[in-house]
């Protein structure tokens, strides 16, 4: 059930923010129920949903299962979010029914950062005027594992140095080939990825909407753009300059291991190689149990990987295989890349 503003007012940190900030958290609050021993969250797990009790009481188990304390509506301690440490110490579970107001516990954070104002964006004409809104492109923009693992200060600073900016439909925002000078995200709008072969008719890769990005591919890799990316529609984007990327989110989205640690992985059963090489570059031999997807169709195949497996990317030179694990990581797996000239031991890489 969607919440009310007015709810707000029972929270001194909800009540901390502004008019503009508070609106718009509140678009995309719920107010949601549990029964009785039914569980909010449990031991270990990371907060995705920060929750304020609005009615009932729970009590706070230690991983043992044991009782610690309990709180209830109307508690001094009702009053503050129920967790707020990076997860959870211990389970809350329902001692009667529940009923708690839920917010995005990124979308939260960026909106407690912001302050007294939301940062100012410029907006530089391209085409019409756009009229920006706040709302959804965010949540979905925060929902994704690569935002939703940065620190609240790094995306404080990430959409501070962002510029809004407006295409019209059929624009190329971004050609094939072409050196990456930019990091994009779509506001409202929607865009075609278009992958262009010699003699060829270009292919649609994917169509991207509010709360998608594009151009972090060649930022990450240092390589010239792999596919265009055309207006389909009236766009509004927010875009990064390179320099700004390579400040805030080049180092936060590139997760490495060393040979000795991916093997360790390998042999415990818990992680996978994935060999993102086109026939082309294979210049050694993949590990014989790894997946071969080359790195422009993995988009499309993402549907083939398994969402309790951890992926470790592998390429010959590192950079194709930065750029597949920060896909990954963008459509909520967990993966690294391998370290350069980090070949995992016999009779893996040879």
């Amino acid at each position: 059930m969607a919440a009310s503003l007015s709810l707000f007012a029972r929270y001194p940190l909800l009540r901390s923010l502004n008019n503009r900030s508070a609106t718009q958290l509140a678009q995309h609050a719920n107010v949601a129920r549990w029964p009785v021993n039914g569980y909010l969250y449990r031991n270990g797990e990371r907060p995705v949903m920060t929750y304020f009790l609005l009615r009932g009481r729970l009590g706070f188990e230690t991983p043992s299962g044991l009782l610690s304390r309990s709180i209830s509506a109307g508690d001094d301690a009702a009053s503050k979010p129920l967790a707020d440490v990076p997860h959870y110490r211990h389970s809350a579970r329902c001692l009667t029914e529940v009923e708690c107001l839920t917010v995005d516990t990124s979308l939260l954070d960026v909106m407690l950062n912001w302050g007294a104002e939301p940062p100012k964006v410029e907006v530089r004409e391209v085409g019409l005027d756009p009229a920006l809104d706040d709302g959804d492109w965010m949540l979905r923009l925060l929902q994704r594992r690569r935002f939703n693992t940065l620190s609240p200060s790094v995306l404080q600073q990430m959409f501070h140095c962002m510029q809004h900016v407006r295409y019209p439909a059929g624009t190329r925002v971004v050609r094939q080939g072409a050196p990456g000078d930019a990091f994009f995200v779509i506001v409202d709008g929607q865009c075609r990825v278009e992958c262009e072969q010699p003699d060829l008719p270009a292919v649609v890769a994917a169509t991207l909407g509010p709360g998608d990005c594009f151009g972090e591919d060649a930022l990450l890799s240092g390589n010239p753009r792999n596919a265009s990316v055309i207006a389909a529609t009236d766009v509004t984007l927010l875009q990064m300059r390179q320099i700004d990327f390579k400040r805030l989110l080049s180092v936060s989205w590139t997760r490495r291991l060393s040979g000795y640690d991916a093997s360790e992985r390998i042999a415990a059963g818990s992680a996978c190689w994935l060999d993102v090489r086109p026939a082309s570059e294979q210049r050694t031999r993949p590990p014989e149990s790894a997946l071969w997807i080359p790195d422009f169709q993995l988009r499309q195949r993402i549907t083939e990987l398994r969402r309790d497996t951890t992926y470790i990317c592998l390429c010959d030179t590192g950079c194709r295989s930065a750029v597949a694990a920060s896909v990954l990581m963008h459509h909520g797996l967990d993966a690294y890349s391998l370290l350069r000239d980090a070949a995992p031991p016999a009779p893996t890489l040879q």
